[in-house]
């Protein structure tokens, strides 16, 4: 798994890209029981932003409507190689003052609310799977 972060201020806020590219896996990611998810996490300051990459479920009718299914019916996960290019996720922080951005990947056995509520404790939950610091670049664009 790679993640490669840019910050750039833009005024008065911090623009973010982040590329999740699967690297060597050979499957999407993440991968596993339907429950699986990851959350990339980035912030600047006191701000933050998230996105989940997890496959989604819904009740759905058959073809001929006579009874419910339960099927996929979204997928933000990160494809593997050879299905795309690596997925890009833009985020903008109101972060004013700020010279840089953490950043961290976690993937969760379980969505974090539910294995709290289980009361299954922090190693039961969820794995750092990766984390890191990107500077704010001045935007130097002139108009």
């Amino acid at each position: 798994m790679r993640v490669a972060i840019a910050a750039r201020r833009r005024g008065t806020t911090v623009d973010v890209i982040a590329i999740i590219a699967p690297g060597e896996i050979g499957h999407a990611f993440p991968t596993g029981d339907v429950f699986r998810q990851a959350v990339l996490t980035v912030r600047a300051g006191a701000v933050g932003r998230q996105v989940t990459l997890m496959r989604y479920f819904a009740q759905t009718l058959n073809d001929d409507a006579s009874g419910h299914l339960l099927g996929q019916v979204d997928d933000t996960r990160v494809p593997p190689p050879g299905a795309g290019p690596p997925q890009r996720f833009a985020f903008t922080l109101d972060a004013p003052g700020a010279t840089d951005v953490t950043w961290s990947l976690d993937l969760f056995r379980l969505a974090p609310d539910d294995a709290l509520a289980r009361g299954l404790g922090p190693a039961a939950q969820g794995l750092r799977i990766a984390a890191g610091t990107a500077r704010v670049y001045a935007d130097t664009a002139r108009n």
